[in-house]
């Protein structure tokens, strides 16, 4: 909507507003405008649920008289009155008439008390109803709540222990790392170091055989052949501890036999002393 017709309708809504009397005067601007234009429609919106409020306890004003009406002439056909009423009867009837208010009824006849009555009581069990779901519910969550707890103090527990041991680590790895770039700076150092020695070995013109890994690798030779050589040592001197002669080998032979037949026999003596 134009600036302009909102500005008519505002023209016509304080024309109606102040019912012929002299309207203030007021800046015409476009924020001026606007403003006014939104307070007639919050105010043509409130009068009209107004009005829609007033016809609806107008209907009930003529119900409630008609029904009066209604009960007066029934308490006429008994020959009672409002008046004649007593204490008792007037409070029943105030009692009833609150009733009534309350349950929304229509009429006061027995059969619209009996079905608010009774819708009433239908509610009262379905409020019943869900609050006995309510408090199953209420439970239920309790139950997860006090779980969802345990669970995230066990998991907060869990963090805690992780970052002790993660600032242990840290700790350690800054200390493997100082380590690490020392035993770098050594190793580049020592390569240096190697490096200056064997050019100046080279330039010496020393001989390869007498290095420390050539020296290393003779050893276990030789470590190799003692080992080889050890069975032909003891095979070689088996040979060596015979006879040059075929017949003197013999008379070592049965010499041998006789000086083991004097230790089995030597044997058996002290065996047979053991069993006496």
């Amino acid at each position: 909507m134009d600036l302009s017709s909102k500005y008519r309708n505002v023209q016509v809504w304080l024309d109606n507003l102040y019912a012929g009397k002299p309207v203030p005067h007021f800046e015409r601007n476009e924020q001026t405008i606007d403003l006014l234009h939104q307070l007639m429609e919050k105010n043509v919106a409130r009068d009209s649920d107004i009005q829609l409020i007033v016809q609806d306890l107008k209907q009930k004003a003529t119900e409630y008289t008609a029904e009066g009406q209604r009960l007066g002439c029934i308490l006429a056909s008994m020959n009672l009155k409002t008046g004649t009423l007593s204490q008792s009867g007037v409070t029943s009837l105030q009692t009833l008439t609150k009733l009534a208010w309350l349950l929304k009824v229509r009429d006061a006849s027995d059969t619209s008390y009996l079905l608010a009555l009774q819708a009433l009581q239908e509610e009262a069990d379905r409020i019943h109803e869900e609050f006995v779901a309510e408090e199953r519910l209420l439970v239920k969550l309790s139950h997860k709540t006090k779980d969802a707890l345990v669970k995230h103090n066990s998991i907060r527990k869990t963090c805690q222990d992780l970052e002790d041991v993660t600032t242990q680590q840290a700790t350690k790895l800054e200390k493997r790392q100082k380590e690490v770039s020392f035993l770098q700076s050594k190793i580049q150092e020592y390569a240096k170091l190697l490096s200056k020695l064997k050019d100046s070995v080279s330039r010496t013109g020393v001989d390869s055989s007498v290095f420390h890994e050539n020296l290393v690798k003779r050893a276990q030779d030789l470590l190799k052949l003692e080992d080889e050589l050890g069975p032909l040592k003891k095979k070689l001197q088996a040979y060596n501890e015979l006879p040059p002669d075929i017949s003197q080998a013999k008379l070592k032979l049965v010499e041998l036999r006789r000086h083991l037949e004097h230790l089995e026999d030597e044997l058996s003596k002290k065996i047979g002393s053991l069993k006496l």
